[in-house]
């Protein structure tokens, strides 16, 4: 059977011709089927080849070639199966037994089988008194309690039954009993109705349990509700931090200076508001590190400024209409579908070109002829002829 040119439109002349010679065939986005044999005179570049055989100078590529598999090779060598017993040469085995070693020492099992060539001295032989030890203290040879130095004063019996002890309480101990001033007897703790009022009095250290009555002064430190697990003021692990309140508030809040009122006992707040915003859920409606409102619904009675982003289906609903005023273009990268539809009509309008491109697909135009079929009609007319008729029964 004869070799033939295949036919192409000559888009220039308007007529359909034979390939001219030089020219190629470009076949983009198409396939060539059911072809069976393709001969070139040059080099054939193709992304994958997949065949059934394969031959290099007429000879068929060996099959470690395809499964890549180290028992389809030729010619192995004998490995060694991981057995002691093939080994050659082996070393002869070692005596591991304390019993079968020969010329080894005697081990002493008893204090009594030792042979005393150094003159050690028995306990019975050794006696030493106080006089003979240098540098010990009189109350070491002596026994008494006024031979010791910085000793602690003893209290006694008629220093307690008189009334004229005086404590200087700076013990690290327990105290027990009540608290008395200076100042003429005032109690400050009574110690059975375990109250009492301190004034001017700086605390270090953990306080558990109720506090009745009013703090002035500065407090350092956390503090935490009735049942010791919830932290109503959490005042900042450095000086950096700000301290924050955790709880309900009842009443007008304040500046620190008293010149001007944060909260009303309406519940309007003036002023900036810094922090994060949590719901009754404990989810975070908005995050003042991330800068970003994390909410089901948003209702904006006069205007939204900022990014919207959601993680399933972003609906966007209006009383009246939705006007998009971008200073810029509007670009949607990452979108897969773009669908607009409208029960009336949708004007696209430009002041310049208006450009609609596809990359990897067709821009179809409903009631339009596509370029596909348009390719469709073109390889499928014997003649100019037929092509103007193709064209016509559209």
């Amino acid at each position: 059977m004869a070799n033939r040119i295949p036919l192409v439109f000559d888009t220039v002349a308007n007529k359909i011709k034979e390939l001219p010679s030089g020219d190629n065939l470009n076949m983009s986005s198409s396939s060539i089927n059911d072809a069976i044999n393709i001969n070139a005179s040059g080099a054939v570049v193709a992304n994958t080849v997949n065949t059934v055989n394969l031959n290099i100078a007429g000879t068929p590529i060996g099959e470690v070639a395809k499964t890549n598999s180290y028992t389809d090779l030729s010619n192995l060598p004998t490995l060694f199966d991981g057995n002691y017993n093939s080994l050659t040469n082996k070393p002869s085995a070692i005596v591991a037994a304390w019993a079968d070693i020969t010329g080894k020492p005697v081990i002493a099992s008893n204090l009594s089988q030792l042979i005393n060539d150094t003159n050690f001295v028995t306990n019975a032989q050794v006696t030493i008194s106080s006089s003979q030890v240098s540098g010990l203290a009189a109350v070491a040879t002596g026994g008494s309690w006024t031979d010791l130095t910085d000793s602690a004063q003893l209290i006694s019996r008629a220093e307690i039954a008189g009334g004229t002890l005086t404590i200087d309480v700076n013990n690290t101990g327990d105290l027990e009993g009540s608290v008395f001033s200076t100042d003429g007897g005032t109690k400050l703790i009574d110690g059975v109705t375990k109250s009492g009022a301190l004034v001017n009095l700086d605390i270090t250290g953990d306080i558990t349990g109720n506090i009745i009555g009013d703090h002035t002064g500065t407090h350092i430190g956390d503090v935490y509700s009735s049942d010791g697990i919830k932290q109503v003021l959490f005042s900042g692990n450095t000086f950096e931090e700000d301290a924050l309140f955790r709880g309900n508030v009842s009443g007008q809040l304040f500046a620190p200076d008293n010149s001007s009122v944060l909260v009303s006992n309406d519940g309007i707040h003036y002023g900036d508001f810094r922090g994060n915003v949590v719901g009754d859920d404990s989810s975070i409606m908005v995050d003042a590190v991330t800068n970003s409102v994390n909410a089901g619904t948003i209702v904006a009675t006069t205007k939204f400024i900022g990014n919207v982003e959601s993680t399933s289906t972003l609906t966007l609903t209006a009383l009246s209409g939705i006007t998009l005023s971008p200073a810029g273009p509007i670009n949607i990268p990452n979108a897969t579908t773009i669908s607009l539809s409208a029960t009336s009509t949708i004007g696209i309008g430009a002041t310049n070109d208006l450009t609609l491109t596809s990359s990897s697909g067709n821009v179809v135009v409903q009631d339009h002829i596509s370029i596909t079929n348009l390719k469709t009609l073109v390889a499928g007319a014997a003649d100019y002829a037929a092509f103007q008729s193709a064209i016509a029964a559209l």
